[in-house]
């Protein structure tokens, strides 16, 4: 059995990375076809993962872009993985230019309400930052970011109107060509995502691609 120090498996962490990169993989714009945010998911293993870090390689999987094009990573994590987070785990994601931001679902949710100009569904319906490096001085979300939704079972009122909210918004500005957004669930077998269920209410026809750890191995390394 191998210990948590232990190198992980390389098949795992290519698979992983190609599977972020791809992600953020700018979608070609069609003439009269309105662009869409991108959604995956990843299954997990049903235990906490030591190594491979998931944090740590789904922010250096994510593509360096120029200045102001950077996407900015956002960790969601729900009460109880909040609770169990390492205190050192954010000085550990650092990544130049732009430092993870990890967050309670009830922070999320926060931003979202913060980023809300008027009632409708449509782009002028919320405030847009101008920098994303600058984004959390004004409290509102970012143009362009990488979302990570961590879910469990124990679905929360706050997780389920940030959810919900979360791909409002996410719909509403991507026609906005300044805006870029991707969001990533990640979830055990037999916990609910309802992310890619109010993805398909706004597009029913979109894709949701899929990695599954445990598919590659990943339970020989607890």
């Amino acid at each position: 059995m191998s210990s948590s120090n232990d190198q992980p498996p390389t098949r795992i962490l290519h698979e992983l990375r190609h599977f972020i990169s791809s992600l953020c993989v700018p979608a070609p714009r069609q003439r009269g076809i309105f662009p869409k945010p991108t959604f995956g998911h990843i299954q997990l293993p049903p235990y906490r993962l030591a190594n491979p870090n998931l944090m740590k390689e789904i922010c250096d999987a994510i593509p360096p872009m120029d200045d102001a094009r950077h996407l900015q990573p956002l960790f969601v994590l729900p009460d109880a993985g909040m609770g169990i987070l390492d205190r050192g785990t954010g000085d550990k994601l650092t990544r130049h230019p732009l430092s993870p931001e990890i967050m309670a679902f009830s922070d999320l949710l926060i931003a979202l309400r913060a980023s809300r100009k008027e009632a409708g569904s449509s782009l002028q319906a919320w405030k847009g930052s101008d920098d994303p490096r600058t984004w959390h001085q004004s409290g509102i979300m970012p143009r362009r970011a990488f979302v990570v939704i961590h879910l469990d079972s124990q679905v929360s009122a706050d997780s389920a109107l940030a959810q919900i909210a979360l791909v409002q918004w996410a719909f509403d500005v991507a026609i906005d060509t300044q805006y870029c957004i991707r969001i990533l669930t990640m979830s055990t077998e037999g916990v609910r995502n309802v992310v890619p269920d109010l993805a398909k209410l706004r597009s029913p026809d979109i894709a949701i691609p899929e990695l599954n750890l445990i598919a590659l191995g990943v339970s020989m390394f607890k």
